[in-house]
């Protein structure tokens, strides 16, 4: 069985654990945050990885220097429609879950459809996920040729941009002063 196939057999267990609540999900290297699972039926947008891979690279960096603990598997964050997301980060990898609270309760989430995610995530073999990744990095002979630097500094100038719509989404306009 593929990575791929072992993936979307773990999406489908979560999405039976959860039932209607169930929204969104996908999985990616949080290196180049680019998805691991080549379906789409999971996911429809694709600004959420590039937005939570940076939201989990600046609350790792908030608690480091403010001298607390290291951030654990995961992470929730309460949406203003009833909706929650779970962005779990293991190892390398990272996947969210967009849920629906008004169908599923915490406590299924909480008590049985997390601990069985992250035991399925746990059961995958890394070097084979590590191996799935690399091989997603190399591009094709027939892609397009490599970034120039420009193309490069103009993508790391989008990110802080999808993070302010995010942060925006959940809390409202928010004032970020302009980078330095």
């Amino acid at each position: 069985m593929s990575v791929d196939d072992k993936l979307l057999s773990i999406f489908e267990s979560l999405k039976q654990d959860l039932g209607e609540g169930f929204l969104a999900t996908d999985i990616w290297d949080t290196a180049n945050a680019r998805p691991l699972v080549k379906s789409h039926d999971y996911n429809k947008n694709s600004k959420a990885i590039s937005v939570f891979s940076e939201s989990t690279r600046m609350l790792n960096k908030t608690l480091q220097e403010s001298d607390y603990p290291r951030l654990g598997n995961y992470y929730l964050i309460n949406l203003d429609n009833n909706n929650l997301v779970v962005v779990i980060s293991i190892e390398t990898f990272q996947q969210f879950i967009l849920i629906d609270l008004s169908k599923v309760q915490m406590g299924i989430l909480m008590s049985v459809a997390l601990p069985n995610l992250l035991s399925s995530l746990a059961e995958l073999d890394k070097a084979e996920l590590t191996a799935e990744s690399k091989a997603a990095k190399k591009p094709a002979e027939n892609d397009s040729p490599k970034d120039t630097p420009e193309d490069e500094k103009s993508r790391k100038l989008r990110v802080p941009s999808a993070f302010r719509e995010f942060i925006d989404a959940l809390t409202g306009p928010t004032f970020f002063p302009p980078r330095t």
